[in-house]
């Protein structure tokens, strides 16, 4: 292995996986890439009963958010080599 693509929830399982790939990047000399997607939003929508759920793109103070949080990943996973 070259390359260890971690996808990124910033779930508890997620910081244990990324530590897994931390070690095994050390362990092997590898690289580690984080892959996180900024997941829609919930737009609420009243019209009623039964209304519909709509979707909406993430805000750009969510992907700033998430980005800012992928960094801080990042400068942990340097940290340990």
């Amino acid at each position: 292995m070259k390359t260890i693509v971690a996808l990124v929830d910033f779930s508890d399982v997620a910081s244990k996986m990324l530590k897994v790939a931390s070690e095994q990047a050390k362990a092997f000399d590898d690289r580690v890439i984080l892959l996180h997607i900024v997941p829609e939003q919930l737009l609420p929508v009243d019209s009623g009963f039964g209304s519909p759920l709509v979707m909406a793109p993430a805000t750009a103070e969510a992907v700033q958010s998430d980005y800012e949080r992928l960094e801080s990943l990042q400068s942990l996973l340097t940290q340990k080599g």
